[in-house]
């Protein structure tokens, strides 16, 4: 699957760090402005204590997507997972979960 962005695509950031949302924040800002996707959600996650960041995609027809936004964070890793997907401003196409290894841009 090559990797392809999709502004289109709506994108939930969730902060796993002891930041407590300001990386979500600072990413989500990065994400806008670079129109790598749509912004539906920028929070602390449930827990400060993730250690591993990926970007999760909730159908397979986002996995060029999901890999496009990988790569541009840095190569993040990339899971098909619904797990994270509805939120109360609606359904993510992407859920990026920052963790303590985060060290692309908005870091």
């Amino acid at each position: 699957m090559k990797p392809q962005l999709d502004p289109a695509a709506t994108v939930a950031v969730l902060d796993g760090t002891p930041a407590e949302g300001t990386m979500a924040q600072n990413l989500a800002t990065v994400i806008t402005d670079e129109k790598w996707g749509s912004i539906i959600l920028a929070v602390p996650a449930a827990t400060t204590d993730v250690t591993i960041s990926a970007v999760f995609y909730t159908d397979a027809e986002n996995e060029a997507a999901a890999l496009g936004l990988a790569e541009k964070l840095g190569g993040v890793s990339t899971y098909l997972n619904a797990e994270y997907a509805e939120t109360a401003e609606g359904k993510a196409d992407l859920v990026v979960l920052i963790g303590a290894d985060y060290a692309g841009p908005g870091k």
